[in-house]
């Protein structure tokens, strides 16, 4: 539970699973004129 990235890595192919019908190529669930630098997929990881 304290190597943060190998935790991130895991959670995030099992979000991407989840999400994979639901986002757009860059991994966001809506259009956004001005990209954020982080997406809505990382984001999700990163909370669980």
């Amino acid at each position: 539970m304290h190597d943060l990235i190998a935790n991130y890595n895991k959670i995030a192919k099992v979000v991407e699973k989840f999400v994979k019908n639901d986002l757009n190529e860059e991994g966001s669930f809506r259009y956004y004129s001005n990209p954020p630098k982080i997406s809505d997929k990382q984001i999700i990881a990163l909370s669980i």
